[in-house]
C-alpha cells in the first residue's frame, strides 16, 4: 500500500481520482449562482422598468383619474405575468439543482466506493 504512495505519479493520480467529485461539486455550484444572479439581476431590472413605466403612466395621465387607474392596472398585470414566468423560470432552476446534486451524490458515492475498495481489502 505504502509503495503506491511513493511512487509521484501514483500518488498524483490517486489525489485527483479523490478530488474529482469534490471538483464535480464546485461546477454544479458555480453554475447555479450564476444561474441565480442572473435571475436576481433580471428581477431588479423588471422591477425598475415597471416602477419607470407606471411613473410615466402617472404623468401622462395626471388629468384623467380613469386612464390613470386602467394604465396602472395593465403595468401592473403585464408585471405580474412576467413575474410568474419568471418565478417559473426559477423553479426549475431550482429542481434541476436538485436532480444535478442527487445526481453527483450517486456518482461520488460509487466513484469513491470503487477507487478506495482496493485500500479498505488491504487494510
Amino acid at each position: 500500500m505504502f509503495n503506491s504512495f511513493l511512487d509521484t505519479k501514483s500518488a498524483a493520480d490517486f489525489a485527483a481520482k479523490s478530488l474529482a467529485p469534490f471538483a464535480r461539486l464546485t461546477d454544479i455550484a458555480a453554475a447555479t449562482f450564476e444561474k441565480a444572479a442572473r435571475f436576481q439581476v433580471e428581477t431588479a431590472i423588471a422591477a425598475t422598468n415597471h416602477a419607470a413605466a407606471r411613473l410615466q403612466a402617472t404623468v401622462q395621465a395626471s388629468g384623467n383619474p380613469y386612464q390613470f387607474a386602467a394604465r396602472h392596472a395593465e403595468l401592473t398585470a403585464e408585471f405580474v405575468t412576467a413575474s410568474n414566468q419568471k418565478w417559473q423560470e426559477y423553479l426549475k432552476l431550482t429542481t434541476d439543482l436538485q436532480s444535478d446534486v442527487t445526481k453527483w451524490a450517486e456518482d461520488a458515492k460509487s466513484q469513491v466506493a470503487t477507487q478506495f475498495a482496493p485500500l479498505m481489502r488491504a487494510a
